[in-house]
């Protein structure tokens, strides 16, 4: 069975002032509460999405390396030879079944 537009029915906590201004356009264009959330989720949608993926750029709040600090600390070799090769003469060597 397909539902149709006027079968659904959301439950929405908008804040009071909110509420009143969706009630007036309601009022003002004799038409459903619904309706009118639906169309302003249908136009404000585009605008959310693209405010959301700007926020989202960045997911950490520590600043990053200068450019010519990173240079220098990956031009750099790894210190930790001797430890890599312990590790790796620790390992099993045969595989069991």
């Amino acid at each position: 069975m397909r539902k149709t537009k006027a079968d659904y029915n959301y439950p929405l906590r908008l804040p009071p002032a909110d509420a009143e201004a969706v009630n007036e356009v309601c009022r003002q264009n004799r038409t459903s509460f619904n309706r009118v959330v639906a169309l302003c989720v249908r136009k404000a949608l585009p605008a959310v999405r693209e405010t959301l993926a700007a926020e989202s750029g960045r997911i950490t709040n520590v600043d990053p390396l200068p450019k010519k600090t990173l240079k220098r600390l990956y031009a750099e070799p790894d210190d930790d030879t001797r430890q890599i090769a312990r590790m790796m003469a620790a390992q099993c060597k045969t595989i069991e079944e």
